[in-house]
């Protein structure tokens, strides 16, 4: 147990801090009337929840998990001030809390209130409960009614040294179980990442960790990628204590933790260039960061400058078939360890094929992936959208190269129906046919709208007749096929289109599952 007035002493001393992962002031005029009223009725106000963390100077401080609204209210209506702690604070949230002797009750200033003798303000007599007791002679009240109004004000003015129950994780919790305390009394509130909770801990060390780790990865964002906080901190954890585990990270001192970062952040910088120049991925789609790039920025990390151009294409090689086949989607702690024993054992790229291929299905593109719904194969259709550009695809329409970024409000890439939904709705095509892998090509905005929903056979001949090789660039069969794609023969005919694909009794120019194969060959 505490009292509030222990509270707020700790909390001005540094005692007692609120983490960096705690969300703003949002709390109502009527939370801050209602938790006055019930501290003055003697009801509880719930139980503050610390976790002790390290500060940088190695003391261990009390970091509140839960109760931040009640003590930032506690702290602005008594202290009658900002708290430094506060973010997003919004003043008239409890600026001027009066109470009314008569009524006895609680409420906020108006003009008639701060004319009437007998309403009070809750900070002024928090801050000078004699001037109070001696104003009340002067009102020429009758004995009784003043000896109830001085009862009322010893009940105020002892607001402060009303007890809160505070309960304290102990020391040695993990992320794991404060992250899992947080979810369960914040289910309302802050939603909160292990990620938030470690930062937290570092920011007690690094002040102003927040803030400058923010602020990068917006400006990756900018570019196309998007880095999850948990990755950044999960890789330097990885730095620091060769596995993705947060305990290094968290002992750590603050010159360790912000070498550390820069490390990282030149190695996800160098990630982001390489996965640009040899995967072709640009600012029209965000990429994100997943697990696995956690072993190849270690990696980069550990040979520095020591790692070639074929080694760097030969572990995003990996990378992209570990994405491929769902590597990090389970189990993702040990895997991603795995991973990093390899790495760090100096065993190479040939040890992590071998584990990805023990965990697989024999690493085989099949036709049938390409057949599967894009709401269903994700990564099917963003491996095909990263080898269309890489092998060097052109725009359906003005025939521009896609392996570039284009200037323009509608030159960004989008996933075009060969045969248009509408035409294939009318000849009642199932809608996971209309949707699969194999009838999209990738094309660029205006050209998606210029083409609308017309029929493959009445604007196919007429882009390949002027850009030659676009279609074939797109996986496309001859313009012949998509003439009988087209034909009387109905639903049936739509199976043509899986020439794109799978083996069908119409000659395509190329089948790109031998093309994606070849290609992810290559970068081996």
């Amino acid at each position: 147990m505490a009292t509030i007035q222990e509270l707020l002493f700790q909390a001005d001393n540094a005692q007692l801090r609120m983490p960096e992962f705690q969300r703003g002031w949002v709390w109502k005029r009527k939370n801050v009337r209602e938790l006055f009223s019930s501290l003055y009725h003697g009801y509880p106000i719930g139980s503050i929840i610390v976790w002790p963390m390290k500060a940088d100077d190695g003391r261990l401080v009390d970091s509140v998990i839960d109760g931040q609204q009640r003590l930032s209210a506690l702290y602005s209506v008594i202290r009658g001030s900002k708290p430094h702690w506060s973010k997003g604070y919004d003043e008239n949230a409890f600026a001027n809390l009066m109470f009314g002797l008569e009524e006895e009750r609680f409420d906020f200033a108006t003009k008639e209130r701060l004319n009437d003798p007998l309403w009070i303000s809750v900070t002024e007599i928090c801050q000078n409960p004699e001037r109070w007791f001696e104003q009340l002679p002067e009102m020429s009240l009758e004995a009784s009614t003043q000896a109830v109004y001085t009862h009322r004000i010893t009940r105020l003015t002892n607001l402060w040294s009303k007890e809160v129950f505070v309960s304290r994780l102990p020391d040695k919790t993990s992320v794991e179980d404060a992250y899992r305390v947080f979810d369960v009394v914040n289910r309302a509130g802050t939603k909160v990442s292990e990620g938030d909770l470690v930062l937290g801990q570092i920011s007690l060390k690094w002040h102003g960790a927040r803030e400058v780790i923010e602020k990068r990865r917006s400006q990756w964002a900018e570019n196309g990628f998007v880095v999850p906080l948990e990755w950044l901190l999960h890789a330097m954890a990885a730095d620091l204590g060769n596995c993705i585990e947060y305990t290094k990270l968290i002992s750590a001192g603050r010159d360790e933790i912000e070498d550390s970062y820069h490390k990282v952040v030149g190695a996800a910088e160098e990630l982001q260039n390489s996965l640009r120049d040899h995967l072709g991925l640009g600012r029209d789609q965000a990429t994100k960061f997943n697990m696995g790039l956690i072993a190849v920025a270690i990696a980069r990390m550990r040979m520095g400058n020591g790692l070639s151009v074929e080694a760097d294409r030969q572990y995003l090689a990996w990378w992209l078939l570990g994405t491929l086949w769902l590597r990090w989607s389970a189990d993702t702690r040990n895997r991603v360890n795995r991973d990093l024993n390899i790495v760090l054992g100096g065993q190479g790229v040939e040890a992590l094929i071998r584990e990805l291929h023990r965990k697989s299905e024999g690493l085989s593109l099949r036709p049938d992936h390409f057949a599967a719904r894009q709401s269903a194969s994700q990564n099917v259709l963003k491996l095909m959208r990263i080898m269309t550009r890489r092998c060097g695809a052109r725009s359906l329409g003005n025939g521009l190269g896609l392996s570039f970024e284009h200037i323009g409000h509608l030159s960004d890439l989008q996933a075009h129906h060969v045969f248009p939904r509408a035409l294939l709705r009318e000849r009642s095509v199932p809608k996971k046919e209309i949707d699969e892998v194999a009838n999209l090509a990738f094309i660029r905005h205006d050209d998606n709208l210029k083409i609308g929903a017309k029929a493959p056979a009445d604007y196919l001949p007429e882009i390949e007749e002027k850009n030659p090789g676009v279609l074939k660039s797109q996986w496309i069969p001859e313009v012949a096929s998509h003439r009988r794609c087209n034909s009387s023969r109905g639903v049936g005919s739509f199976e043509n289109l899986n020439s794109r694909r799978r083996p069908t009794p119409v000659p395509a120019r190329v089948s790109p599952t031998e093309a994606v194969r070849a290609e992810i060959d290559e970068l081996f």
